[in-house]
């Protein structure tokens, strides 16, 4: 296992740990004008996950399992805002559980 990039760049591991949090909020609360205000703190922090995972990118070399998880962020945040519009959908639960299960994978074993 290679720890090394989370210990340099703490602040994309922090921020997507907050961004899963928000996600989960806003699928769990009921007040239609909360759950709006937290879609979009979801997405401002998407962004933050975003920028500071192109940063990422300029410190690992480029492999496929580098691309397999940034496209798959991008995946499961797409999955995520499809989840709070409509969380009874197993289709969307899959993606995010298969999803989120191989970038795990990924970032503890193999970058």
């Amino acid at each position: 296992m290679n720890f090394s990039i989370m210990n340099n760049t703490p602040f994309h591991f922090i921020i997507a740990s907050i961004t899963l949090l928000v996600f989960l909020g806003a699928l769990l609360v009921n007040d239609s004008k909360l759950k709006a205000s937290l879609t979009l703190a979801l997405k401002i922090l998407f962004v933050l996950v975003l920028l500071s995972g192109l940063y990422i990118l300029t410190l690992v070399p480029i492999t496929a399992a580098v691309i397999v998880k940034s496209l798959g962020g991008l995946v499961l945040m797409w999955a995520m805002l499809e989840l709070i519009k409509t969380p009874s959908q197993l289709l969307y639960w899959g993606l995010f559980v298969v999803v989120a299960g191989v970038g795990l994978t990924l970032a503890f074993g193999y970058i």
